[in-house]
């Protein structure tokens, strides 16, 4: 996602609401969504310790993925926020 932003900064970042099926608007939701869900897995793997990879996890390991998690969750928040019309409460 951050070397989609960077390649297309100056058509990503804009104050113009574009309709849903804009190309940059459809490529961001669906790099967010495969973030939130990868990370998302990633995390409940750790809470299960099913796979060899997950039993032993470190404390770095926990933040590393719960902070990609977080940033991708509340940007999409933010995203929302904006179009629904409420810029202060992003």
């Amino acid at each position: 996602m951050m070397g989609l932003v960077e390649v297309g900064l100056r058509w990503f970042q804009t104050d113009e609401v574009r309709s849903f099926f804009h190309p940059t608007r459809l490529l961001g939701y669906y790099a967010a969504a495969v973030l939130l869900y990868s990370k998302g897995s990633f995390l409940i793997g750790r809470l299960k310790r099913d796979a060899a990879m997950h039993r032993f996890s470190r404390a770095s390991d926990w933040l590393f993925v719960g902070m990609l998690f977080l940033i991708a969750l509340t940007g999409s928040v933010m995203h929302v926020l904006r179009l629904s019309g409420l810029p202060l409460a992003t």
